[in-house]
């Protein structure tokens, strides 16, 4: 994507509220050191262990209107816990620790951002000091993925992740389109604006969805093009060639242009090459579409070639010449976009 819905981060991953629970439920149920489930922990330490036993999940990511929250305060979870006929209700905040120089790790806060916990069963209302103190020390900082940085914060190399951000996408529209979204920076790209992301682009119905930003495409692609064209790297940047070069000295080619851009769902292809001889000169340009999707785990690349466009300069007696010229261009041109092809797949 163009970065409208990555909003120029390199990469976004979101999960649906559906993920949220499925892990929350997975944690709670989940034995401790102590052979006992987190949550019946947690109840024990609430004075109501005896009510320990099947329980329901419900994950909102809406910011809550009831619940005191600080004006800065953002990425929160609404989080609520049935168990024994009654309600555990905790808000807390998502937060990425950076105190490593290999990782930024994810958790959700329960020492230093629960906003609310608040606990009611068979009618009864536990005091909040002890549901907070209880769930902070129970929950403490309950770990997400990890996201490694395996070249550290300032690799320039874009196959290299150099920072990790998160957001709660609090939907306020008709849509409610709510979800988490992880944000990754690879090497050479920076960070986006966490603050643009109001709404998911998860598909209806969807558990989660990844959108990609075309300028980490390009510094990826970049090389690779080059290579494939045994032209120097440093002459095709920023998916764009930037200087003429020299593509076959013996048929005296030159390729003039060569870009990649977004169109739609597609990369687009556009090269240009002149052929200069005796009395002639020749250009030709051709266009071509990539299509890049991710099918049952795997990546497939479709191509499109439209038929290339020449135009030749030929004095009356340098006819002939031009006639072989046509050809010449032609099957250089397929031969760049080949390449092109070729180094993408």
């Amino acid at each position: 994507m163009s970065g409208n819905a990555t909003h120029g981060f390199d990469l976004a991953v979101e999960f649906s509220e559906r993920f949220f629970n499925q892990f929350m439920g997975a944690t709670l149920d989940s034995p401790g050191g102590s052979g006992t489930s987190l949550l019946c922990r947690a109840l024990d330490g609430m004075g109501v262990g005896f009510l320990c036993g099947a329980f329901t999940v419900d994950v909102l990511m809406d910011r809550p209107s009831d619940v005191t929250i600080p004006a800065g305060e953002r990425d929160l979870l609404d989080i609520r816990i049935s168990v024994g006929g009654g309600l555990l209700r905790l808000v807390v905040g998502l937060t990425v620790d950076r105190l490593l120089p290999d990782s930024d790790v994810l958790f959700l806060d329960f020492q230093n951002r629960l906003f609310a916990a608040q606990a009611s069963f068979a009618g009864i209302t536990i005091p909040e000091a002890l549901v907070r103190s209880t769930v902070s020390s129970t929950f403490g900082r309950l770990p997400l993925p990890s996201i490694l940085l395996p070249g550290g914060r300032s690799s320039s190399d874009p196959t290299q992740v150099i920072r990790a951000d998160t957001a709660i996408i609090d939907d306020t529209s008709a849509a409610d389109s709510d979800a988490w979204a992880l944000l990754l920076t690879w090497g050479g790209g920076t960070p986006g604006n966490v603050n643009d992301f109001t709404q998911s682009f998860i598909p209806p119905g969807g558990n989660g969805a990844i959108a990609i930003f075309f300028g980490w495409l390009c510094r990826m692609l970049s090389p690779h093009v080059a290579d494939a064209l045994g032209v120097p790297r440093d002459a095709f940047t920023n998916c764009r060639l930037n200087r003429n070069i020299v593509i076959d000295e013996d048929e005296e080619v030159t390729l003039t242009r060569l870009d990649l851009s977004l169109e739609g769902d597609f990369i687009r292809v556009n090269a240009a090459i002149r052929k200069s001889g005796f009395c002639y000169e020749a250009t030709g340009s051709v266009t071509a579409r990539l299509r890049l999707e991710i099918v049952d785990g795997h990546l497939i690349v479709q191509s499109e070639v439209d038929p290339p466009v020449t135009d030749i300069s030929i004095p009356w007696y340098c006819w002939l010449a031009g006639i072989v010229v046509g050809a010449i261009i032609g099957g250089i041109l397929f031969g760049v976009i080949g390449a092109i092809v070729g180094a993408v797949i």
